[in-house]
């Protein structure tokens, strides 16, 4: 007699594991955009000169904006794909009568779909700020060798180049979470995102992911409210001082559909590690649960230092150097920058 095999395990739950595991490959495909442009821009440094950083600044920038902006797209890409996966098995969660036969599998979402429901108006990609990116590769890089001197070449070019290979992962992964956000306000089926750090987190990550899904409304979060439960961790307001997305910084933005939940060991350590703090005064805490946290994990060498977000503001420094040095065309370069 021919038996019948059974699954054990629900199609909710085999969606939720197909889910995670998207998640979790996006986390490493991120990760490898970050570090083939940080090599990039780090071949490139080589095209700096100490001892002429005022004509050399300009053709560095030049040479690793593509670099970036490749990254950027790339990312991009990487962000919108995992959107629409995503969104697809949220429509099969909630539709069974358009679940296929057999086990989950990814399929386009349009064929999910019925012909007449809507769910998410397709959205233009998000375009890469070729203005704001090369005058924050001048700051964080010549800009910052020139901050450091009178340290000697050695110290000073080291400390630009840790700085620029820095914003320039930021400035990349930026494409996949600026294309998320959008992604998710056109969405009908999303109700907010959730921050995913890579592997090696720094502190103030893991504390940022702890934190738990973002909604886009009250509404949405009502609605979601059995599955997901934010923490506490930010009732006061967050601390200030701190870039949210920081140089260096790995972290994605995941969106939030009611089928699903994700969750990391690291921000589930972290959370706890906060509240063994809980004691402290506010402007100790964050310091205190720090030490915790690089005691048990490492100090990180991802910095959490400011973000320069404004064109105008990263290009000043640069442009004051070149005029000091007489570069007027440099100078008028720079100052273009930061015209909107």
């Amino acid at each position: 007699m021919r038996m019948r095999m059974v699954s054990l395990v629900s199609y909710d739950d085999q969606l939720q594991a197909l889910a995670a595991q998207q998640v979790a490959q996006n986390v490493v495909d991120q990760a490898e955009v970050a570090a083939s442009v940080a090599l990039a821009v780090a071949l490139l440094w080589r095209r700096l000169k100490f001892k002429s950083l005022d004509t050399t600044a300009i053709p560095f920038m030049e040479a690793a904006l593509p670099k970036v902006a490749d990254g950027f797209y790339r990312s991009q890409q990487l962000s919108s794909d995992l959107f629409r996966t995503l969104e697809s098995l949220q429509t099969l969660s909630v539709d069974h009568a358009y679940r296929p036969p057999g086990p989950p599998r990814l399929v386009r979402p349009e064929a999910l779909v019925r012909p007449h429901v809507r769910v998410r108006v397709e959205t233009p990609a998000v375009p890469f700020n070729e203005r704001l990116a090369g005058a924050t590769l001048l700051s964080a890089g010549p800009g910052r060798v020139w901050q450091s001197l009178p340290a000697p070449e050695d110290e000073a070019m080291g400390v630009g180049l840790k700085s620029v290979v820095g914003a320039a992962q930021r400035l990349a992964l930026d494409g996949g979470r600026e294309q998320t956000e959008r992604d998710m306000q056109s969405s009908s089926l999303c109700v907010g995102w959730q921050r995913v750090t890579d592997d090696d987190p720094c502190y103030f990550c893991a504390l940022l992911a702890s934190k738990g899904p973002d909604y886009k409304s009250g509404l949405a979060f009502a609605r979601s409210n059995r599955k997901f439960s934010a923490n506490s961790v930010f009732n006061a307001g967050e601390p200030e001082g701190i870039a949210k997305v920081h140089n260096h910084c790995r972290c994605t933005l995941v969106p939030v559909f009611e089928a699903f939940e994700f969750s990391q060991p690291i921000a589930d350590d972290a959370l706890v590690l906060w509240d063994k703090t809980s004691d402290f005064p506010a402007r100790q805490r964050m310091n205190e649960y720090r030490k915790l946290f690089e005691k048990k994990y490492g100090t990180k060498s991802k910095s959490t230092g400011v973000v320069v977000d404004d064109a105008s503001l990263a290009a000043t420094a640069v442009e004051d150097v070149l005029v000091a040095a007489g570069n007027s065309a440099g100078a008028d370069f720079v100052r273009s920058l930061k015209v909107a």
